[in-house]
């Protein structure tokens, strides 16, 4: 599993114990640059850094993978609609609905993160 803290954009390679003690349940080692050497940290289950300082630029946090995809835009009863997220636009293109009372407008390119 891989984290990133949150200020310092440091990579982290993650391990998850069952407990470390009653407050510690994880542990990673981070490298402050790409100099230093990897040091192991603790983390209590809300992946707070082990210090107890509030807001700690080594708190965990979920990084956002972006993903992409296309999707058919069409109009049907005068509404427009859109189909589902194919992974290329050549894809979506072969998927077009060619159905009585819809019609394609076009086909976009679509972003998001997860």
């Amino acid at each position: 599993m891989h984290l990133y803290a949150q200020e310092t954009d440091l990579k982290l390679e993650l391990y998850v114990l069952t407990q470390i003690t009653k407050d510690f349940l994880l542990f990673a080692l981070i490298k402050d640059s790409d100099n230093s050497d990897e040091y192991p940290v603790c983390y209590d289950k809300e992946g707070n850094f082990f210090d107890g300082e509030k807001d700690h630029p080594k708190d965990l946090c979920m990084v956002g993978i972006k993903k992409e995809g296309w999707i058919n835009i069409y109009e049907a009863l005068k509404e427009r609609c859109i189909g589902v997220v194919h992974k290329s636009k050549e894809e979506a293109m072969r998927m077009k609905v060619n159905s009585q009372g819809v019609t394609y407008i076009t086909t976009v390119r679509v972003e998001w993160e997860e």
